[in-house]
């Protein structure tokens, strides 16, 4: 006896994203420079949809190594966009008939943000890719892995995050007592007896 169990046909993903690895240099001033790198796969996708926040400005675009010329896509283009807020840039990509091929692309542009005070919240989102066919559809563009690593000025400190990522440190809020603690010195013992000798004279 043979049984048949049917199963609801869903679209195969033409392009996917195996890592992505952003990096990102916090300024006093409150701006930011962005390193962002696409690992990913592709088939029969004709271009890649690059979404950044509306107030960031690219520098370069790299396309396994190289550099690559990008079409900014005003507001009122066809192309397809999901968030008003944004600014959209499309990436020409070389047909491959190799899904296992495996490509690079990487993102250079800076955003700012207000300069860093007593205390404030700082919300930065990763740029967003889509693939498009050649009939022009947009196609989803996963991501399996992400990883994002912030420098920031030594004397600010990270004490929250919220979102999807999750830090590898929990970050922590250092106490009075703990600042007044490293901000004491006690000094080498040679130091000391020669303090000592001084007071004497």
């Amino acid at each position: 006896a043979v049984t048949e169990t049917r199963f609801a046909r869903v679209g195969v993903p033409s392009a996917i994203c195996d890592r992505n690895e952003l990096t990102t240099v916090l300024g006093e001033t409150g701006e930011l420079q962005h390193r962002a790198e696409f690992t990913f796969r592709a088939v029969g996708v004709q271009s890649l949809r690059v979404e950044l926040p509306a107030d960031a400005i690219l520098w370069a675009t790299l396309l396994d190594g190289q550099p690559v010329e990008v079409r900014r896509l005003d507001r009122g283009s066809t192309a397809p966009t999901d968030d008003s807020s944004s600014t959209s840039y499309l990436v020409p990509l070389p047909v491959t008939s190799d899904a296992e091929t495996s490509r690079k692309l990487e993102l250079f542009y800076r955003s700012r943000v207000a300069a860093l005070a007593a205390s404030g919240t700082l919300q930065q989102s990763p740029p967003k890719l889509t693939a498009i066919g050649g009939s022009g559809n947009a196609q989803p563009f996963d991501v399996l892995e992400r990883h994002w690593t912030l420098h920031h000025p030594s004397a600010t400190e990270i004490t929250a995050s919220a979102g999807p990522l999750e830090p590898e440190t929990p970050p922590t809020r250092k106490s009075l007592l703990g600042v007044l603690q490293q901000s004491i010195s006690v000094g080498s013992r040679q130091d000391l007896l020669w303090k000592g000798a001084w007071l004497a004279v």
